[in-house]
């Protein structure tokens, strides 16, 4: 039983990994026995008492009250009474699109949130999630939180999908519901609880049928300025709360409880003031007959939709209000009348109204006027009376859905309003749009805020009219908020471009609401500089479809010491924005090296992952000048939701329809792609009237370094096009970059990398129904290609069975003409042979003379034993001469199945490495990423500085210019899943040696960091050497002895071990010899070697250290959540924010992988 006991902990401690941080969190709540728990104010050193409370406050006082979900629900519980539930679920981008693909809080699929179960219940079931019991909240505490509707289904039910209610005793009230409809995108929800002077709950419902397919998703959750203020001294215009803490004199007898036992609001302390809660009667206010005020309470509306959920004076649905119901076709203009008693006023003191409407949108209970304005008017002498009156929709001359220009009797569609585009004569259906100066007011844009911030005109003595940030009488905290009416669709071209200033210490945003994509994200956004000057702002739109709209934001202490410096905007206005106005002057070309801009191109329409402009930075410079700019687009990171980020140029004109021929043009660029999820870098072309169509195409990672690559564009006569830089994503991890575009009349020399993926890259042979391009998904051919590994990859195929190319028989493929060589070069290529005498395959170089050089692969016929797979071949190319790659073919009489596959076809400078070998001097050489793996290793030059601490010489050269192969640990998870990188299929060897160099220098010296030499084949996988830990601050040497009876491939493999580590495991100057000497082989064949000492234990003591390590790894987990909720530090400026983008390499991937074990002998 020894060995059971041995597999027990180790399954134990894989338990341990995942779930253990999800209830270590419960141990630290409330560990100064404090009677007010979760009441969102810190009475603990630590916060502990508001710990587990639905948020997550143990790192410091004055932290939000989030949770995230990463490592613990919170305290939230699951509360469903059938299968359809909530439970904690992770990220997945395989495959994309079927579950979230990354979470809200970090933006990566290592990220976490609750999600509802897959529908299996009785239908119409509810999956409820319930916070713990909270204990009072004031008056301007708002719940947000981030979810994700997708799927079909949506509206299967007549209840919305998502509800958030509030349950005190009893009484239960609605906060908010989601909307019809859903995107694949995080959406945010806001709610407003009102004060709750007592014991609450909130829950989180998901209703739909029994055959939606529809998935929901929750993250972030936030009580956002739930508590009570503390104690403190209060000023002469402040009141103070028995409690000690203090509001402002205006905010008392205002109808709105702000202290926690509501003095504030009490008979006594009102006693001067007139107030109407409307709970028992009108209180002598009068309506008009015409357009009549209604009384009623939510609790019998006859319908919801009619009114809000509940009333201000008892924030519940039994609770009255008065209301006027606009959706009544008679009430499409005039005025509905509610009048006040006689009112006393004491001419020595100030008199003012407090008002609360609510601007019914089905959504929620919000303060603020919108919609149709709600206005006071003070009828004197006094006394006085009082008129409130709803202005309600005037009359038009033009039918419903159509827009009635200021002069005349022109009428348009709505569509044709704020399109940029003067569709009026008098062009008043572009005067509200947004773009003003703000000298006859706010010229379209409309105040949205919620709470004591909003944006009004105004005028400033040195600057004139400005949109300004201004204090108002609501509650909430929240930023404010101004939208432009709905835009677009806008032109490639379209910027806006406006003066501002965010004051001393204010914050200024301005968001793009994309109602097609159902996304709202920061494009622009500027912070004080502790000055109140003034500044220009440029910022790009590019090409959007209708509808989307512009919001400003903004947030400052108006009651702090600079309040009374302005945050403000002035001289808005949208340049060539028009979607017929040309995006750039008409001469301009696609050349660019962006030192100074975007030159013509600009950034297509899409869902947030985007190109932006970087500067030079530690780890990433220009190709230009390594101290300049180039474009960045980086998929990591919570703003950038989208899969794919498109750079189009503006549209080019080819020569007139007159001319006989176009002559083609080369586009030559550089790029960079790095990273283990980097994905796919494209360049694609798009005619007027045509879809696109891809010219050039990368995927994977190829090292932190410059590449050059070029492709020929050949428009038809007088066509108008446009080129796109499409880069699309595989998960979250590395970066893509482009630099240095030029273009040159005439063709482009032959391409030095040919994957197939986009075209034959110029290859052509003399039958040209003899080679032909497909996929595998083509059938009888390979069933992958090389490049990507699957079924949708695409290689060059030659049919050579004996009915197609007959024994003796030649067909020669030949590439696109190279210029000469000055130095020597290597050509690679992977091939593929099938089926009984497939041939002879030749690979060599023909010069424009006639002389040809290179490697013949021989008459191969491969094993039937070893299956079918991409071999690796090269040759070197020494020409001084224009040169062509030729590959010829002779038959051999095969079968009707055989045939003979190319792909990845590469021309490189430098000397060819043997099979197995690499310097890594030119790139990985025949060692790639095996397919299927998410994360890889990756190369780069010494000099180029990582995250982590890396080697600053190369063993190759022994200078910062040489090059190597690393893994960088911080982007792998807890040693459940590791970065492999294999040879090409090596032959069967009786003894071979494997000779490399290797770097494991880490911090601490402490680091679980494992490296593996493996071999794989048909018989299986074996370990034949590994090294753990620290090595040395060196590059240290290995030889190994290779032995395999069958076709093998040997496989480096990295992983971070059983807890967090940071540090890069680097390797250089792999190798491999075959044969059956091997010179004073460091480890032999047949059995594991480690650098890491070890000895022989008993099974029983390996059982008892492997409990001992649970226990000790249960009180790690525990001090470094503790640890890492200490180190927290404070979120970003506010809850719409595009913000910086991530460095990627700091993201972690918690899926974990279990192998099969080995049974263990001692139970066999």
């Amino acid at each position: 039983m020894p060995g059971s006991w041995g597999l027990l902990s180790f399954l134990l401690l894989q338990m341990l990994m995942v779930g253990l941080p999800f209830y270590v969190q419960a141990v630290f709540v409330n560990r100064c026995g404090s009677s007010r728990v979760c009441d969102f104010v810190c009475d603990c050193w630590d916060c502990s008492d508001e710990n587990q409370c639905g948020y997550q406050t143990a790192s410091a006082r004055g932290a939000p009250s989030t949770c995230s979900f990463e490592g613990t629900t919170c305290g939230w519980e699951d509360i469903s009474t059938t299968a359809y539930r909530w439970d904690p679920a992770q990220a997945s981008i395989s495959p994309w699109g079927l579950e979230p693909p990354f979470d809200h809080t970090l933006g990566t699929d290592s990220g976490w949130y609750m999600a509802v179960t897959k529908q299996r219940a009785k239908p119409s079931a509810t999956a409820r999630l319930r916070s713990p019991l909270l204990r009072g909240a004031a008056a301007s505490c708002e719940i947000r939180a981030w979810y994700l509707l997708w799927g079909s289904g949506l509206n299967e039910t007549q209840q919305p999908l998502l509800t958030l209610e509030l349950s005190q005793g009893n009484h239960t009230v609605r906060l908010w519901q989601s909307p019809a409809g859903g995107t694949h995108s995080w959406q945010e929800l806001v709610a407003y609880t009102g004060h709750i002077p007592g014991n609450f709950q909130v829950t989180f419902s998901s209703t739909q049928g029994f055959s939606s397919s529809a998935q929901l998703a929750l993250d972030d959750v936030e009580f956002r300025n739930c508590g009570l203020p503390p104690p403190q001294a209060c000023g002469a215009e402040a009141f103070r709360c028995q409690q000690g803490s203090c509001i402002a004199i205006d905010r008392v007898c205002d109808g709105t409880a702000d202290c926690r036992g509501g003095e504030d609001e009490a008979q006594e302390e009102c006693a001067s003031s007139t107030v109407c809660s409307f709970e028992e009667d009108w209180c002598q206010w009068t309506p008009n007959t015409t357009l009549p005020w209604l009384r009623n309470s939510s609790l019998h509306l006859a319908s919801p939709s009619l009114g809000p959920w509940r009333d201000h004076s008892t924030n519940s649905r039994e609770g009255f209000f008065v209301y006027v119901e606009a959706q009544k076709p008679e009430l499409h203009e005039g005025r509905a009348w509610l009048s006040s008693p006689m009112l006393a006023s004491d001419a020595n003191q100030s008199c003012y109204v407090s008002d609360l409407s609510h601007s019914w949108r089905g959504s929620s209970l919000a303060e603020g006027l919108g919609g149709f304005p709600l206005l006071v008017v003070i009828a004197a002498p006094l006394p006085l009376s009082l008129f409130l009156y709803k202005i309600l929709l005037p009359s038009s001359p033009c039918p419903p859905g159509q827009f009635a220009c200021d002069q005349g009797k022109q009428c348009l569609d709505l569509q044709l309003l704020c399109n940029f585009k003067a569709e009026c004569k008098d062009a008043s259906d572009e005067q509200q749009c947004g773009g003003t100066d703000f000298a006859k007011g706010p010229g379209g844009w409309m105040d949205i805020s919620v709470g004591r911030l909003r944006w009004t005109t105004s005028r400033l003595s040195s600057v004139g009219p400005v949109l300004s940030l201004q204090g108002a009488p609501g509650q909430m905290f929240s930023m404010a908020r101004a939208a432009t009416p709905v835009l677009g669709p806008s032109g490639l071209g379209c910027v806006l471009q406006m003066d501002f200033t965010a004051g001393p210490e204010g914050f200024l945003a301005l968001a793009i609401a994309d109602g097609s994509l159902g996304t709202r994200w920061w494009a622009w956004f500027a912070k004080s500089n502790g000055t109140a000057s003034w500044a220009e702002a440029t910022v790009r739109l590019g090409a959007r479809k209708r509808p989307f709209q512009l919001e400003l934001l903004a947030r400052a202490d108006l009651d702090g010491p600079w309040g009374a410096l302005p945050l403000a905007v002035s001289n808005i206005s949208f340049v060539n924005c028009s979607a017929e106005a040309p995006a750039s002057a008409p001469q301009a070309g696609l050349s660019c090296n962006f030192e100074t801009g975007w030159c013509s191109w600009s950034l297509e329409q899409n869902d947030g992952f985007e190109w932006r402009l970087s500067r030079s930075r530690r780890g990433a410079a220009d190709h230009t000048t390594g101290t300049g700019s180039f474009l960045l687009a980086e998929p990591g990171g919570a703003w950038n939701p989208g899969r794919r980020a498109q750079l189009i140029s503006a549209p080019q004109v080819a020569a007139a329809a007159s001319s006989a021929t176009v002559e083609a043009s080369c586009l030559s660029f550089w790029y960079r792609m790095e990273g283990p999820q980097i994905g796919t870098l494209a360049l694609k072309v798009k005619a007027a009237g045509e879809p696109e169509r891809v010219l050039w195409t990368r995927r994977g990672s190829h090292g932190a370094v410059w590449h050059q690559a070029s492709s020929s564009i050949s428009p038809k006569p007088g066509q108008n096009y446009q080129v796109i830089f499409e880069a699309l994503r595989d998960g979250f991890l590395g970066s893509v970059a482009l630099d240095d575009l030029t273009v040159t009349p005439g063709d482009c020399p032959a391409q030095r990398h040919c994957s197939f993926e986009a075209d034959e890259c110029s290859f052509s042979a003399a039958k040209q129904q003899a080679w032909q391009r497909q996929s595998g998904a083509g059938g009888g051919g390979p069933p992958v290609d090389h490049t990507l590994g699957e079924l949708r990859g695409h290689y060059l195929i030659l049919r050579t069975g004996a009915d197609r190319l007959p024994l003796g028989q030649v067909t020669v493929l030949r590439s696109r003409a190279f210029p000469p060589l000055l130095r020597t070069h290597c050509v690679s290529f992977w091939y593929h042979l099938n089926g009984s005498e497939p041939g002879s395959l030749t690979a060599y170089v023909k010069e424009e003379e006639g002389k040809e050089e290179g490697a013949e692969a021989g008459m191969l016929s491969p094993d039937p034993t070893q299956g079918a797979a991409w071999r690796y071949g090269s040759f070197v190319a020494k020409v001084r001469r224009r040169w062509q790659v030729a590959f010829t073919v002779t038959g051999a009489g095969g079968e009707p199945t055989s045939y003979i596959a190319l792909d990845d076809i590469s021309v490189k400078e430098g000397n060819c490495s043997e099979p197995g070998s690499c310097d890594f001097e030119s790139g990985p050489c025949g060692w790639s990423k095996p397919h299927g793996d998410g994360y890889s290793w990756d190369w780069k030059e010494a000099a180029t500085p990582l995250r982590s601490p890396s080697p600053e010489e190369d063993h190759t050269l022994g200078t910062r210019a040489g090059h190597y192969a690393y893994v960088d640990l911080a982007v792998l998870s807890l040693g459940k899943t590791a970065a492999r990188l294999a040879s090409e299929p090596l032959a069967p060897t009786t003894g071979s040696c494997l000779s490399f160099h290797y770097h494991m220098d880490f911090l601490g010296h402490s680091s679980p960091a494992e490296l593996r030499v493996r071999l794989t084949g048909a018989q299986g996988e074996r370990v034949i050497w590994s090294a753990r830990g620290h090595q040395s601050r060196t590059w240290m040497n290995r030889t190994l002895l290779v032995t395999s009876p069958v076709e093998f491939q040997i496989v480096l493999e990295a992983s971070s071990g059983a807890w967090e580590s940071s540090g890069v495991i680097a390797l250089d100057d792999l190798h491999y010899t075959a044969g059956p000497d091997c010179a004073s082989p460091q480890a032999g064949p047949a059995e594991e070697s480690s650098s890491s000492s070890s000895s022989s234990l008993p099974v029983s003591t390996i059982a008892g250290v492997a409990g001992g390590v649970t226990v000790l790894l249960l009180l790690i987990a525990a001090a470094y959540c503790l640890w890492k909720r200490k180190g927290s530090g404070e979120r970003m400026e506010e809850e719409d924010g595009n913000g910086p983008s991530f460095d990627n390499i700091t993201f972690r991937d918690d899926r974990i992988i279990l192998t099969q074990m080995a049974p263990d002998p001692a139970t066999s």
